[in-house]
C-alpha cells in the first residue's frame, strides 16, 4: 500500500503544480495585456494630437484664404 500512496502523492503534487502554473500564467498574461493596451493608448493620444495640429493648420490656411478674397 505504500507504493500506491506514493503514486497518489506524486499525482496530487503534479496537479497542484499544474494549477499553480495556470494561475501564474493567467496573471502574467493579464499584466502583459494591460501593458500593451496602455502603450497603444499612448500612441493613439500622440497620433490624435498630430491630427489636431494638422487640422488647426488647415483651418488657419482656409481662414487666410477667406480673408484674401
Amino acid at each position: 500500500m505504500t507504493s500506491t500512496n506514493t503514486v497518489v502523492h506524486f499525482g496530487d503534487i503534479f496537479f497542484t503544480v499544474l494549477i499553480l502554473l495556470l494561475v501564474l500564467l493567467f496573471f502574467v498574461s493579464l499584466v502583459l495585456f494591460i501593458r500593451t493596451r496602455s502603450r497603444n493608448q499612448k500612441k493613439q493620444i500622440v497620433q490624435t494630437e498630430l491630427i489636431e495640429q494638422k487640422l488647426d493648420r488647415i483651418i488657419d490656411l482656409l481662414e487666410q484664404n477667406e480673408k484674401l478674397k
